[in-house]
């Protein structure tokens, strides 16, 4: 029983690491999101 009880803890840590995971992969698109922003700015800086 405590064997069904270790593996289900294990699978929801690793549902935790993969949330977080994604979580990180989300802020890390919100960055690129701003740097293209940026870039843009800057391209039509030049542009002027």
């Amino acid at each position: 029983m405590s064997e069904i009880k270790l593996e289900f803890n294990h699978m929801k840590s690793e549902i935790t690491d993969m949330k977080s995971n994604i979580t990180d992969m989300k802020s890390e698109v919100t960055d690129m999101k701003s740097d293209i922003k940026e870039t843009k700015s800057d391209i039509k800086d030049i542009q002027m």
